[in-house]
C-alpha cells in the first residue's frame, strides 16, 4: 500500500543516493480529509534515513471531526480538474455499491 511521509524531507542527489535533511517539524500541522472509507496508520516514530544516535519519537495531537456537507463551491473539490474528476469517481463508485 502507497505510504505518505508529512514532515520528513529526504533529498535525492545526481545519482540517485537519498539522504535525510534534518529540521525542526515543531507545530507543523496538516489536515486530510476523507471522502471515502480510509484505514490510516500514523507513526511518530523517527524516518528510517535518519542518523540520529538517539531514539526520539515526536509528539503529536490527532484531532478528529467531521467535515461539513460538500456545496456547490468546495475549495478542495474545485482546486483544480484532477480533484474534480476524483469526487466524480468516489460519487460514482458509491452509488454503484448502493445498487
Amino acid at each position: 500500500m502507497p505510504s505518505v511521509n508529512l514532515f520528513s524531507k529526504v533529498a535525492a542527489d545526481e545519482s540517485g543516493a537519498l539522504s535525510y535533511v534534518s529540521s525542526d517539524n515543531t507545530d507543523q500541522s496538516i489536515e486530510l480529509r476523507f471522502e471515502m472509507d480510509c484505514l490510516l496508520f500514523l507513526s511518530a516514530a523517527p524516518h528510517g534515513l535518519d542518523t540520529s544516535p538517539s531514539y526520539q519519537p515526536a509528539d503529536i495531537q490527532l484531532s478528529l471531526f467531521k467535515a461539513n456537507s460538500l456545496t456547490d463551491s468546495d475549495i478542495c473539490r474545485d482546486a483544480c480538474s484532477q480533484n474534480q474528476r476524483a469526487f466524480q469517481n468516489t460519487a460514482r463508485y458509491y452509488a454503484l455499491s448502493n445498487i
